[in-house]
């Protein structure tokens, strides 16, 4: 595994101490090499940490600071689009302002003993999957399609086209292969076989209804009515999991 950048920041400096410590015990115990970086101003954060940050554990109020850890969260997102957010924080009232930066967790500050172990690895296995890609040909050329920003796969005959987003629109991509294929390499990656033409990305669904399925930018696929009962089971253990 490749040597994991991981940002913290606290203005607490006996806390902030603490808090690395434990991350870093949490890694050496599951052998995960990595370099902690701690911080309690954000202006002293250069600006190639962020770039290449992999996970940051934030604090949110700085209350002798002209700026909180939303600030530096933005400042991150500006630049990373991967890196896994969490909030580590006394107060749960900022939680709704995490969707604006895709905060991962919040982590309340005594809770850090009990959860702190589970809370890293899950990022770490989301981060993981932010940056897995999966491989279609399209006239010789491989193209990796970011599995985060699939919407969904549509069989058309002998062939299949995925719908993915790109820069706020959606792509699509035609390329040969059957559906049942699609849907025996990516179960495990959360796509769920609504119904026979379609194979979804379950990250991406809003609505589930027993025929039909709303996705992210308002797009509704039918679904199988037969068996809903199934496919619902299926994306509820799949989401729990998250």
């Amino acid at each position: 595994m490749e040597l994991l950048n991981i940002l913290v920041c606290d203005d607490d400096p006996v806390f902030l101490r603490e808090q690395a410590g434990s991350i870093t015990a949490v890694l050496e115990k599951h052998h995960l090499p990595a370099r902690v970086h701690t911080f309690s101003d954000k202006s002293d954060i250069p600006e190639s940490l962020l770039q290449c940050c992999d996970m940051a554990f934030l604090d949110i109020d700085f209350p002798k600071a002209a700026f909180n850890g939303m600030d530096i969260a933005r400042r991150l997102r500006l630049c990373n689009r991967d890196a896994v957010i969490i909030f580590v924080t006394n107060y749960v009232e900022y939680a709704r302002e995490g969707y604006e930066v895709q905060a991962f967790r919040y982590l309340l500050k005594k809770e850090i003993p009990q959860k702190l172990e589970k809370c890293l690895l899950l990022g770490l296995e989301h981060l993981q999957t932010l940056r897995k890609t999966y491989p279609i040909q399209i006239n010789r050329e491989t193209i990796h399609l970011p599995i985060e920003d699939i919407l969904y796969f549509e069989s058309q005959k002998h062939t299949a086209v995925a719908y993915v987003l790109c820069n706020g629109s959606i792509k699509p991509y035609r390329f040969y292969g059957p559906l049942s294929n699609l849907e025996a390499d990516l179960e495990q990656d959360g796509f769920l076989r609504v119904q026979k033409s379609f194979l979804v990305n379950m990250r991406h669904i809003l609505k589930f209804q027993a025929r039909e399925i709303v996705l992210t930018g308002d797009i509704t696929l039918p679904a199988s009515p037969k068996t809903y009962a199934e496919l619902k089971q299926k994306f509820l253990f799949w989401k729990g999991r998250q």
